[in-house]
């Protein structure tokens, strides 16, 4: 059993504060939210390790022994405007799965929202034969209230939405091989099975009860993963390169309601200016084909791409967007960021045009809450091409 000292008490209520300003400034502020399971589920997943690690450095909790398996159990604040306010809960054992490989977890959590969207689910990682072989996981049901404005950038600047209710099940395993030095592949299945409620009654000014508009889909998708990463640090790297490349294939021959394919593909690069400085690029692209269902078109606005923007507002069949952020730490544990970028959405890969192009820029602060491990407490401030948002978070954007 982990014993807290009486010293520490004043150190947990300092993490607690900010997750309190966390809180009060979600509330204040539009923040853009994130849609989008397998990647919302992953980005949860690295939250939780990093404040896991800075609680354990702050709170000088000393870490399992080599070889050791370890439990740890974090409250999550949760507000935003698509979702409301709430709290999340989650767990993460951490073991040996491999005595020469990274140590592999399973995390369980769960979440509930002042508009009434909720979730549950079980993320694991398995790393095994020295770290050649990886086995990852993600199975859930989620309840998601939010707002939808139309496909295509013209529906976005209208800024007319209606509410939806996405809710249902997933299932996403896959395994990964190391193929040379840090480059991996493998293969991925992918199962969902959501329902899709649109509420037309915000549609009209009349007093009128108009009947949801209910249709469920089946999506059941093969595809290929390949992931090379040199970074220094996943947390706040200094230096290094992390590429992320898969494509789905749903198929009727699968099980799946329609015939499409998603691509996607994530570049960032990290160079170190100088002591304490660093710059650090991303690119990202989804690209889709066939009859996509709405969960699966592009969202604008979700894996940080780009800040500034309501997740969901802008949305098509494929995305764009690109970045770049300059980082300085210049006293002791504070930090600032500077960053701007530019992107955009559009149905067909021939149809981006400079006309449609969705820009931002912003500005954030940052404090090290664990110098062993890099782990920053982010806030942010970014504009985008009609708004703005506060962004508070654990570790960087990308």
């Amino acid at each position: 059993m982990i014993r807290h000292p009486a010293s520490a008490r004043g150190k947990i209520f300092f993490l607690s504060g900010w997750a309190m300003l966390a809180m009060i400034l979600s509330v204040l502020f539009p923040v853009s939210s994130t849609w989008g399971i397998e990647d919302h589920l992953e980005s949860v997943q690295k939250e939780i390790q990093g404040v896991e690690k800075a609680v354990r450095e702050v709170v000088k909790i000393t870490p399992p022994e080599e070889g050791k398996s370890d439990f740890v159990i974090m409250p999550i604040p949760i507000s935003n405007p698509t979702i409301g306010t709430g709290l999340g809960l989650a767990s993460m054992f951490l073991y040996p799965a491999d005595k020469k490989s990274p140590i592999s977890s399973t995390t369980l959590g769960g979440f509930y929202t002042s508009n009434e969207s909720w979730g549950a689910g079980v993320a694991q990682k398995t790393f095994l034969y020295e770290d050649r072989l990886r086995l990852n996981g993600l199975l859930g049901y989620g309840n998601i209230n939010l707002d939808f404005y139309g496909i295509g950038s013209e529906a976005g600047d209208r800024g007319v939405s209606v509410p939806i209710t996405e809710k249902g099940f997933f299932f996403v395993p896959e395994v990964l091989t190391r193929i040379v030095g840090r480059l991996y592949g493998g293969l991925r299945y992918r199962y969902l099975k959501m329902e899709t409620v649109f509420d037309l009654n915000n549609l009209t000014n009349y007093q009128i009860d108009v009947p949801p508009i209910t249709g469920t889909v089946k999506s059941s998708a093969v595809g290929l993963v390949m992931n090379y990463d040199s970074r220094d640090n996943s947390f706040n790297p200094y230096g290094g390169t992390f590429l992320d490349v898969n494509a789905i294939f749903a198929a009727k021959a699968l099980g799946s309601d329609f015939d499409y394919q998603i691509y996607q593909v994530a570049y960032n690069h990290y160079f170190t200016l100088a002591d304490r400085m660093v710059l650090a690029y991303r690119a990202f692209g989804k690209f889709t084909a066939g009859k996509v269902p709405i969960f699966d078109l592009a969202f604008f606005g979700t894996h940080n791409d780009l800040r500034g923007y309501p997740g969901g507002q802008y949305l098509d069949k494929m995305m764009i967007a690109t970045q770049l952020e300059y980082r300085w730490r210049f006293w002791k544990r504070w930090g600032m960021v500077a960053f701007a970028g530019v992107g955009e959405v559009a149905p067909k890969v021939s149809e981006f045009a400079a006309g449609n192009l969705l820009p931002s820029v912003g500005a954030g602060l940052r404090f090290m809450v664990s110098e062993a491990n890099r782990v920053n407490i982010s806030v942010d401030y970014a504009r985008g091409k009609e708004g703005d948002g506060i962004y508070f978070y654990i570790g960087e954007a990308f």
